[in-house]
């Protein structure tokens, strides 16, 4: 009897562990942030080939990810434990997120006095997916939100993924410009935000040119 033929794994960066023909590796930017960054990523979006959060993280010095579930409560509570919460110069935690109406907007002074003892924390994913990171998890949802101060009306990243507004950024983009504006030097995070465009524009090199009807 013959046996049905298995496709062999395709070898993997042991690093980023994407495939060796579309390793990130070479992109990647060490960056000393002073704000440590807390990533809540949607379940659906840990295999997306697209997703910039992988370099993000491997270029970022203080990048932690967050597991959605039971305990995120108590992980949250913990981030937001332990600092001054009557001096508006150090908030103990900011979430990254448009304002919306209902929602408390946090506005601390920009740059911040302390930015070592400020998290910012980040949902990963589509703006459909972030907001139903919010259904579910009460706690994330009522946290002070910040929007992202003068963010870039253009992104190289619409040459891969669409975005349903104009001017939506990534997270790694979102990120990098959060950061700049909270430690007051936006020229710690050129270089990866240039690597980023370099990735995209490799991504979309590699996508096959449509025929003209």
């Amino acid at each position: 009897m013959d046996l049905p033929l298995r496709c062999p794994r395709r070898p993997r960066c042991p690093r980023c562990r994407r495939p060796l023909a579309t390793c990130l590796c070479a992109w990647v930017r060490p960056t000393a942030n002073t704000v440590p960054v807390w990533v809540l990523q949607h379940p659906l979006e840990r295999d997306q080939a697209k997703g910039s959060l992988p370099l993000l993280a491997l270029s970022l010095a203080r990048c932690h990810g967050l597991e959605a579930g039971a305990g995120l409560a108590d992980v949250l509570a913990g981030l937001t434990a332990g600092t001054d919460r009557g001096d508006p110069t150090r908030p103990p935690a900011l979430l990254l997120y448009p304002a919306e109406a209902g929602h408390p907007v946090a506005r601390p002074p920009l740059p911040l006095r302390d930015p070592a003892a400020t998290r910012l924390l980040v949902l990963d994913g589509t703006w459909r997916k972030t907001r139903r990171l919010l259904h579910e998890h009460p706690a994330l949802a009522a946290l002070p939100r910040w929007p992202l101060p003068d963010a870039p009306a253009t992104t190289p990243y619409a040459a891969i993924r669409r975005a349903p507004r104009p001017g939506q950024l990534s997270t790694l983009e979102a990120v990098c410009h959060a950061l700049a504006a909270l430690e007051g030097d936006p020229v710690r995070y050129t270089p990866l935000l240039a690597a980023f465009a370099g990735w995209v524009a490799e991504q979309a090199a590699r996508v096959p040119a449509r025929p003209a009807s």
